[in-house]
């Protein structure tokens, strides 16, 4: 089966030094998760394979993984960690999970 792929480039601009990357991160760093680790892991599998979930998993609990897509944004988080200042790394889990090396 045949499933749309969806590839883009984005680009921000931003105030020289008013952006926080993961390369800012440093031995010692206190780490902070604001989602749980596998909300976005949840609603991919949770749509992908329904079908197959739906074996073992209720109907309510499916349709509340799925839900997951809606909470999946750190936007709002980095920007709150941000204003508080002391923040110097981040990185958002979705692209590569959070295990210290990213």
């Amino acid at each position: 089966m045949a499933k749309p792929i969806v590839v883009c480039c984005i680009i921000g601009l931003t105030e020289k030094g008013k952006y926080v990357t993961a390369s800012g991160a440093e031995a010692g760093d206190k780490l902070i998760l604001t989602k749980t680790a596998g909300i976005e892991g949840t609603a991919i599998l949770a749509t992908d394979r329904e079908k197959e979930l739906g074996k073992t998993m209720s109907t309510m609990d499916l349709q509340n993984a799925k839900i997951f897509y809606e909470r999946i944004s750190v936007v709002k988080d980095a920007l709150t960690a941000y204003r508080t200042g002391g923040v110097h790394a981040m990185h958002d889990p979705t692209e590569g999970g959070c295990n210290g090396r990213n």
